[in-house]
Order: C-alpha cells, then sequence, then structure tokens
C-alpha cells in the first residue's frame, strides 16, 4: 500500500465530493463555489507539502510535490483574497482542474504500455471524455447556471472515480513489477551459486600405474661351524 499515489487518491476524492455538492445544489452561488474552491486548493496544497517531507530524499529529489503545493495555497489564498476577481475565472479554473485531471489519464495510459498491460485505449477514452468536459466548463456555453453546474458536476465525479480506479491500479500493477523484479534477481542470484558450488568433474579418469620394484631375494649364507673348519684342516694334514 505504501505505493499508492496517496495525492492523488485524495484528489480523486475531492473530485467526487464536488460533483455529488454539485448535484445536490446545482443552484449554489458562485461566492460559495469560490470559497470551496479556494479551501480546497490550501487543503490540498498542505497535503502535497506533507507529503513532501514525509518522503524519503531520493523519492523527493525528483518530485515537485513541494513546488506544486505552493502554486495551490498561492492560488486558493488569491481565490478567497480577491473575490471580483477571481469570480470571473472561477468556472476557467474549474474547467482547468477538469482537464488536468484528463492529462493525468494521459500519463497513466503511456504507463500502463510501459508495464506492458493492455488498458491504454481504456485510459485515452477516459481522458477524452475529461478533457473535452472540461473545455465545455472553462467556456461556459450556457445560459443557465443550473446547467451548467450539472455538467461540472457530472465531470468532477467521473473524473474522480476514473482518477481513483486508476491510481489503484497502477499502483497494483507497480507491486506485481517489483515483486516479479525482486524474484527474478532471487532467482539469478542461486543459480550463480549453485554454478560456483558445483565442482567440474574432469573429462578422464587418471590412469594410476604403480611401478612395484621387484628386489631379488638373497640366498641365504650358510655357517659353517668351528669345529667343521678345524676337521677339515686335520684330515688334509693327516693325508700329507
Amino acid at each position: 500500500m505504501k505505493n499508492i499515489k496517496w495525492t492523488a487518491i485524495v484528489m480523486a476524492l475531492g473530485y467526487i465530493a464536488a460533483g455529488v455538492y454539485f448535484f445536490m445544489f446545482p443552484d449554489t452561488s458562485e461566492d460559495m463555489i469560490r470559497t470551496i474552491l479556494g479551501f480546497a486548493l490550501i487543503g490540498v496544497g498542505i497535503i502535497n507539502i506533507i507529503a513532501y517531507f514525509v518522503r524519503s530524499n531520493e523519492e523527493s529529489f525528483l518530485r515537485d510535490d513541494f513546488k506544486d503545493a505552493l502554486i495551490m495555497i498561492t492560488i486558493g489564498c488569491f481565490a478567497l483574497a480577491f473575490k471580483e476577481l477571481f469570480i470571473e475565472l472561477v468556472y476557467l479554473v474549474i474547467g482547468i482542474i477538469i482537464m488536468i485531471s484528463g492529462y493525468s489519464k494521459l500519463q497513466d495510459c503511456v504507463d500502463t504500455w510501459r508495464f506492458g498491460a493492455n488498458h491504454g485505449p481504456l485510459y485515452i477514452v477516459l481522458a477524452l471524455v475529461s478533457i473535452a468536459a472540461g473545455l465545455v466548463a472553462a467556456i461556459n456555453p450556457f445560459t443557465s447556471t443550473q446547467h451548467l453546474h450539472y455538467l461540472i458536476g457530472g465531470a468532477l465525479i467521473f473524473s474522480g472515480v476514473s482518477d481513483l480506479f486508476s491510481s489503484i491500479y497502477l499502483s497494483t500493477k507497480m507491486v506485481q513489477l517489483k515483486s516479479a523484479r525482486r524474484k527474478e534477481e532471487q532467482e539469478a542470484m542461486e543459480a550463480a551459486a549453485e554454478e560456483e558450488t558445483v565442482s567440474v568433474e574432469p573429462a578422464f579418469e587418471p590412469i594410476s600405474i604403480e611401478t612395484v620394484a621387484s628386489i631379488p631375494e638373497e640366498k641365504p649364507v650358510e655357517e659353517v661351524s668351528v669345529e667343521e673348519t678345524v676337521a677339515e684342516d686335520s684330515s688334509e694334514n693327516t693325508q700329507e
């Protein structure tokens, strides 16, 4: 669960809540919309700042969460402070937010292709719907504010639900990809360890030649007693 994009999850839930509000209260005044939007941007910005400092330095180094958070907080404060100036831009800002959700789905499309999944066309359709709805909300061709609020409510709910699904799906695929990669690395390490431990057998058996040096047996020396020698000498003298 730590791989889930929590910022995207919070923003998706915010889209859904705002969309439900527009459907339930289509006659809401522009002043109320400006207030809700201002506080929502400030809240998301604070969440991004907290997420930036919670992550490790390696994870935060290549991300722009801190900068994006400051931009959101600045826009939110601007919306709350300058009523007359911001009220003319409120629908334009909401439309741009919905279009940004569509752009996020285009990135999700690229991510799914990189993961090897075949859900790219689905993300393209979801992205085009969000971009088209955001563009209509920004242009505001309606003569009735109530109809515009219905469109904004439907677009926000659609963007929130699709973003929620996309974030959970991509996070799950990321976990599966990392698990498969760790398994492959472990199997490769085990195979390398087995190759090192297996001894290399020789191609042929060595022939052992044993040379046995045969030592000739010596004949035993006959012992001649002294008495026999004296008897022989005496017999020779008698004959003479």
